[in-house]
């Protein structure tokens, strides 16, 4: 089974997603494009390429970066737990330009047996950040002062890529993680 995490920053993505993967017992796989480089996002060649990749403004290019760890994390691979996949990727690089990007990265790497769309408020995931790191970047970053999942929910929708989506904004971490639990399950028995 493959699972994705999706939702923006502060919604308790790698929370949840680090834990499921621990209690189902799958692999748990982070910003998948760091598959490309030993030593993963500690590589300094690996942050010189998230640097180069953040300053570029061709969306397409954007999400074939990032799709391209997506591929590769879930070609020939099962039992595994991604924090962020398509979803993600789409609500920063998704035009109408780039809209062939994820139709054959979809079609490439296939789609995930459930993709877990964590939702929050503006304020709450704020609020968040901040108790993660008071003086963080994140925090003044007008990226982060948007909704967000519903560009992630349209694009879930319109690829028909099956979700679950939860609104965290009154839970807290174990909760979401129960929550989250029981659906994976039930749709485990169900397969």
């Amino acid at each position: 089974m493959i699972i994705a995490v999706e939702g923006m920053d502060g919604v308790g993505k790698t929370t949840c997603a680090k834990s499921l993967a621990t209690f189902l017992g799958y692999e748990y796989i982070a910003t998948p494009i760091q598959t490309f480089f030993k030593g993963g996002v500690s590589n300094p060649e690996f942050k010189n390429s998230m640097n180069i990749m953040y300053n570029m403004t061709d969306s397409v290019v954007k999400a074939y970066f990032i799709g391209l760890g997506n591929l590769v994390a879930c070609r020939n691979k099962d039992n595994i737990v991604l924090d962020r996949h398509f979803a993600s990727n789409y609500f920063w690089n998704g035009t109408k330009e780039s809209e062939i990007v994820f139709k054959n990265l979809i079609e490439l790497a296939g789609k995930p047996d459930i993709t877990l769309l964590l939702k929050g408020s503006v304020e709450t995931r704020l609020y968040r950040l901040g108790q993660r790191d008071p003086k963080g970047w994140d925090l003044k970053d007008k990226e982060k002062h948007v909704l967000g999942h519903d560009k992630m929910e349209d694009f879930l929708i319109r690829f028909e890529i099956p979700y679950i989506a939860l609104d965290t904004d009154k839970m807290d971490s174990q909760q979401v993680l129960e929550t989250a639990k029981h659906k994976i399950l039930d749709i485990r028995e169900k397969e």
